[in-house]
């Protein structure tokens, strides 16, 4: 499965020049001078109540501004619905305490400034520093974390246990690099899906009990400007159009472009026919909407790829080699870079090779036995 990734939209100038260049009624940034009525006002508008969206109204509100979500589908949605819940946080959590494993914001921006390909020290920074803090944050706004600890290396913990081995922490080269740490911080529910469902869903209700407003079953399809600023947004209800102000800003977080098969040809055309799991709307609207206006993208072509060799986790202990024969990764890697890596082998092929004592069908992959 792919998960397409693309950072924030940074804002920059230039948009009003892109407005003049756009004509048509399909327009993505339009003028306040076409906007008949206000529908509704508010401090801030996010756009999308997927986790970022929710998050983000949240913080909004708990500052002292109006905020108004509007959201496509008919309820909270996006990828983190369909998400087992797992959220990477570090730098000595309740969990990690709790569970005695020693941690601090230098060994965790150690670690991601080793495995990341163009590390922003900048930012991976501010995130190491307040990842204790977004902990307590997540849990003091309903996201439920168990005191517990799973031992065993897995995509998913089966249970309701919280801290778990989710990167590369202990695979070479990287363990060399900065001191290693579970950092994997599972939400406490039985199963393998269904917590970043709960997630959400509890963030949204935070959201409504302390005067977060949402609009359901629309669309955003415009920004509208003012000058040099954005004051608003255009949408459809039920074939209606609305237009909604926006008295200091508006947050796009209506996630990625998956569903979107010009921009995946374009961003990850190798990809563009794999199994994608995602939102039923990421199709690129709200980056769009942000590159209309001006805005700065980065990582377009980043994605998350997983084809798991574990559980169970005795199968790290094989060999993988490529069709010529050849080792390429370690086999103890996290599964999404062994994914990667595997892709990028001569016909995107790779054998794992084990003996008797270790041998076994990684989970959901044993054969179907035919009676003829």
């Amino acid at each position: 499965m792919i998960w397409p990734l693309v950072d924030p939209i940074r804002a920059s100038k230039g948009w009003q020049r892109r407005l003049e260049m756009k004509a048509g009624h399909d327009r993505m940034i339009i003028p306040s001078g076409e906007v008949d009525s206000w529908s509704k006002s508010a401090d801030v508008i996010v756009v999308g109540y997927g986790i970022a969206g929710v998050c983000a109204a949240i913080a909004a509100r708990e500052a002292g501004a109006a905020a108004l979500v509007l959201e496509r589908s008919s309820g909270c949605s996006g990828s983190t619905a369909a998400a087992a819940g797992h959220f990477y946080l570090g730098g000595g959590t309740a969990v990690q305490i709790a569970c005695g494993f020693h941690d601090d914001a230098q060994a965790l921006a150690d670690y991601l400034t080793a495995v990341a390909s163009a590390p922003d020290e900048q930012k991976i920074s501010a995130f190491a520093q307040g990842s204790a803090a977004h902990f307590a944050w997540l849990e003091a706004r309903g996201v439920p974390f168990d005191r517990s600890y799973y031992p065993l290396k897995a995509v998913i913990q089966p249970g309701r246990e919280c801290l778990i081995w989710t990167g590369n922490e202990r695979v070479w080269p990287f363990r060399d690099r900065a001191r290693p740490a579970p950092r994997g911080h599972k939400v406490a529910f039985d199963g393998l899906e269904g917590g970043g469902a709960l997630a959400l869903n509890n963030l949204a209700a935070h959201a409504q009990s302390i005067g977060v407003n949402a609009v359901f079953d629309i669309k955003v399809d415009a920004l509208v400007c003012e000058g040099d600023r954005i004051v608003g947004v255009r949408a459809r209800l039920f074939g209606e159009r609305r237009y909604f102000r926006a008295l200091r800003g508006v947050v796009l977080a209506a996630g990625g472009f998956s569903r979107n098969a010009e921009m995946m040809e374009r961003y990850v055309p190798r990809f563009r026919e794999t199994n994608i799991m995602s939102g039923p709307y990421d199709d690129g609207t709200a980056i769009n909407l942000g590159m209309a206006a001006g805005g700065a993208t980065e990582h377009m072509d980043g994605f998350l790829l997983t084809s798991p060799i574990y559980p169970p986790e005795q199968l790290v202990k094989g060999i993988l080699v490529n069709r010529d024969g050849q080792r390429f990764v370690a086999e103890d890697s996290y599964h999404t870079r062994t994914s990667i890596e595997i892709a990028d082998q001569p016909g995107g092929i790779a054998y794992l090779i084990v003996d008797a004592d270790i041998f076994a069908y990684p989970n959901g992959a044993r054969p179907r036995i035919s009676d003829s």
